[in-house]
């Protein structure tokens, strides 16, 4: 459908929340600077909602399609698939709503777009938009704006990333001196923090530029006593040490609040999204 429309669209601009799952992520990031223009597109901006909030039209598309389905099946009739689902609502007359099936086939299309390596966005945790302006090249920053659009402005102090990590592509739009160029490098706690720190809860520390997960024992104003887990490899495989590991970390060396990990045979596993998180941070 977008590419049927191009020839009259030339900017994209996307709305959404923003779950490290589906589209805040390094992932998104590669494909945000690159399909597009293959579509034709010049410039694309993707905006995240404040997390709880931003609802809007797609909600109220949701709700209308479910609304369908339930009176489909409180009528008696049965829909025991998403297939069942999309063959119901094409044969119904559902006023400015398009309904369009996605095939794994699709998905997979541009699961193969993705180089064996995506490099890591700084801060995109807390990262409300992103702009492109050229192929493989991203602007991100905390908070929206448009004042100068479509020339790049300085507010909120964009940064500028090559997500093909290419350092000699140069953009055809103009854009401040002021903007410096960054790479991934180390793991950063520049993230959202939340500062409900209670004894009992787990978190993702950060020390010596590595990431530990562990459970807090003890608060001392700004230091906190946490007792690391250990990671097997790189894997989401993580065990307590035969003798505790606790040590005091500055409330800033704290990345993120996490939920308790999973019991997995003999050790545990984070959550999917935490483990996204973990990675991404």
């Amino acid at each position: 459908m977008m590419q049927n429309s191009v020839q009259k669209i030339d900017t994209l601009h996307v709305l959404s929340d923003g779950p490290v799952t589906q589209y805040r992520n390094r992932a998104n990031c590669f494909l945000l600077s690159s399909v597009p223009y293959t579509w034709g597109l010049k410039q694309i901006t993707w905006n995240y909602s404040e997390r709880a909030h931003g609802k809007g039209a797609p909600d109220g598309v949701g709700g209308a399609v479910k609304r369908m389905a339930d009176n489909h099946v409180h009528g008696g009739k049965d829909l025991q698939n998403p297939k069942d689902l999309y063959e119901f609502l094409i044969n119904r007359e559902v006023e400015n709503i398009r309904i369009k099936w996605i095939d794994e086939s699709d998905i997979n299309v541009f699961n193969e777009m993705l180089p064996p390596s995506v490099p890591k966005v700084p801060g995109l945790l807390k990262t409300h938009q992103i702009l492109s302006f050229c192929p493989g090249e991203i602007y991100y920053r905390d908070l929206s704006c448009f004042c100068q659009y479509p020339e790049m402005c300085e507010c909120f102090k964009p940064t500028k990333m090559r997500m093909d990590d290419s350092s000699n592509a140069n953009s055809d739009h103009l854009q401040p001196d002021s903007i410096q160029k960054t790479y991934a490098e180390s793991p950063s706690t520049d993230v959202e923090k939340n500062e409900e720190y209670t004894v009992g809860k787990f978190v993702i520390v950060s020390y010596d530029n590595k990431l530990f997960v562990g459970q807090i024992t003890k608060l001392l104003l700004d230091n906190i006593e946490i007792n690391c887990m250990v990671q097997h490899g790189k894997r989401n495989v993580f065990k307590w040490p035969n003798k505790p590991d606790c040590i005091f970390y500055h409330r800033q060396q704290i990345a993120s609040v996490i939920s308790e990990p999973e019991p997995n045979q003999r050790a545990a596993q984070l959550t999917k999204y935490d483990w996204l998180l973990f990675n991404e941070i």
